[in-house]
């Protein structure tokens, strides 16, 4: 078996190797610009956003909350949440959009991935935030664990799979087998 045809310097695999190198390199970006203080003071502003439309929501069918900035209180026992970087989407949707923009697919399809990705991610985290907000005051000691592993890890998957099925979507579209 001949194992050089298979390896990531084959010519065949340099498709692969410009996704990989632009993936990376738009992380990076991607990451670098959220450390910057002005691009942080808009993510905490998106999170505050956040926030207020998860206490609106909860209100919406009759819970009592109180919005602060990025923390959601209960008005019934206190309890409290603070939204913060990293919990607010944007990583996940920093891969999302670097995974996209790094994929060989036309501009068109990728505008339409990146925005429908973005509505599937943030929509999700929404109800990620307001799941963990009631998990919290019914069953603490269930939080963290459902904050740090199992939350982030679906959130993570769900980015990987959307990705896949996106990915997929625009082969099969390429090679003509949905045209059907």
């Amino acid at each position: 078996m001949d194992r050089t045809n298979s390896s990531l310097s084959s010519p065949a695999a340099a498709p692969l190797r410009r996704f990989l190198f632009l993936f990376l390199l738009l992380c990076l970006a991607g990451f670098g610009l959220l450390q910057w203080p002005a691009v942080d003071r808009v993510v905490t502003q998106f999170s505050a956003l956040l926030v207020t439309v998860s206490a609106a929501l909860i209100r919406l069918f009759g819970g009592r909350v109180v919005n602060e900035q990025t923390i959601l209180r209960s008005v019934a026992n206190g309890f409290s949440v603070r939204m913060m970087n990293g919990c607010n989407g944007i990583h996940v949707t920093v891969l999302w959009a670097a995974s996209v923009l790094a994929f060989p697919a036309p501009w068109r399809r990728k505008a339409a991935g990146l925005a429908a990705g973005m509505v599937v991610i943030h929509s999700l985290n929404l109800v990620r935030f307001l799941v963990l907000f009631y998990v919290g005051q019914a069953q603490s000691a269930w939080f963290d664990f459902l904050h740090v592993y199992a939350a982030e890890s679906l959130m993570m998957f769900v980015t990987l799979a959307l990705f896949w099925f996106w990915a997929q979507t625009v082969l099969r579209s390429a090679s003509g087998l949905d045209a059907g």
